[in-house]
């Protein structure tokens, strides 16, 4: 696969990488509906330059990455309408 040998030198290498992982989020959106679960979008901004973000780092002992997945998971819950997750 070329995601693994990844030639980060060719100039094209970070538009294969964008399309891929765009192709891949295409695919579980489309594949939702038919196991009836309902996909949000939300945007991820602001989850890494935060104080809730540090906070969550230092309590739950999680890495950067994995503490800005969880804010943006918390972020599509309670824009669902669960607000017994705030």
């Amino acid at each position: 696969m070329w995601v693994r040998g990844s030639d980060k030198s060719h100039e094209n290498y970070n538009h294969r990488v964008m399309v891929f992982r765009s192709s891949i989020i295409e695919r579980i959106a489309l594949k939702a509906p038919l196991y009836s679960i309902e996909v949000k979008y939300v945007s991820p901004r602001g989850t890494t330059n935060s104080d809730e973000h540090n906070e969550l780092m230092r309590k739950y002992r999680l890495d950067r990455h994995t503490a800005s997945a969880y804010l943006i998971a918390l972020r599509g819950l309670i824009t669902n309408g669960n607000k017994h997750y705030e």
